[in-house]
């Protein structure tokens, strides 16, 4: 088995290691260099395996760009045209955040410049061939869910129950200058056919957005706990992004009953 780990460098760009034994490590050579040829793609910010084959999505900063995809089959690197071009056609999708395979599908999720105005996440789906959007761009909801400031789709997972679920980021810039505000991450899942809001302000859970704490700003981590049970349990990034200076520290949240309550 090899386990292969991705850098964030915002010199020369990232850069992609492997090792077989977790202790020696080996560089593996990138088309065209150091972030796929590109110093903007500076994060090496998600991997996903589907049909056998390793996915790296990267963080670009290179203002007019967008996040990239590439594919890699156990010889050769391969860029995985995305519909648009980079970014899905939109400069402000600057990072792929999240791979799941799900239904046999391949579930790429988005984040998106919290400095944007127009913009949300989104999440396409991929069968190796063709691309279908899932939200945002026409898909089932619009970006971020329906909530524009729903920015990173941050943590994401397929669970034994056949759901897949999904964690936010949701930051809110107001006015001039850098002042924000957050009405508290927002989880949602799928059954394939709907989808349904399972934390936030619209949902039926009566657990608010942020869980009920508006400085619960990210659902920055995911896990099915216990293995094959249906639940998951969520981690929380939490900051008063009023107020900088305020530090209260994560929560961590398990779902009850199993799966989707509908």
């Amino acid at each position: 088995d090899m386990l292969y780990l991705g850098t964030l460098n915002c010199r020369e760009g990232c850069q992609i290691w492997k090792t077989n034994d977790g202790e020696t490590w080996e560089k593996m050579p990138l088309p065209g260099g150091d972030g796929f040829g590109m110093k903007w793609n500076i994060y090496a910010w998600s991997m996903g395996v589907y049909n056998n084959s390793l996915y790296v999505g990267t963080l670009n900063f290179k203002p007019d760009q967008g996040c990239q995809l590439w594919k890699y089959n156990g010889e050769q690197w391969l860029k995985i045209s995305l519909p648009g071009g980079d970014g899905f056609g939109e400069k402000e999708n600057y990072g792929i955040r999240n791979m799941v395979e799900y239904n046999g599908e391949m579930y790429v999720a988005t984040a998106t410049s919290i400095f944007s105005r127009k913009q949300g996440c989104e999440i396409w789906r991929y069968d190796g061939n063709t691309w279908h959007p899932v939200i945002g761009e026409k898909g089932v909801l619009d970006d971020g869910f329906g909530n524009i400031y729903n920015k990173y789709a941050w943590s994401m997972v397929a669970t034994s129950n056949g759901k897949l679920w999904v964690g936010t980021s949701n930051i809110q810039p107001f006015g001039r200058g850098n002042v924000f505000g957050s009405t508290g991450c927002e989880v949602w899942c799928y059954d394939g056919k709907r989808w349904m809001e399972m934390v936030g302000d619209e949902s039926n859970s009566g657990a608010g957005g942020g869980f009920g704490n508006r400085c619960n700003i990210g659902a920055r981590s995911m896990i099915e706990y216990p293995e094959n049970s249906g639940r998951v349990v969520v981690g929380t990034f939490t900051l008063d992004v009023i107020d900088f200076h305020c530090f209260k520290g994560c929560e961590v949240w398990m779902n009850v009953p199993f799966g989707c309550r509908y």
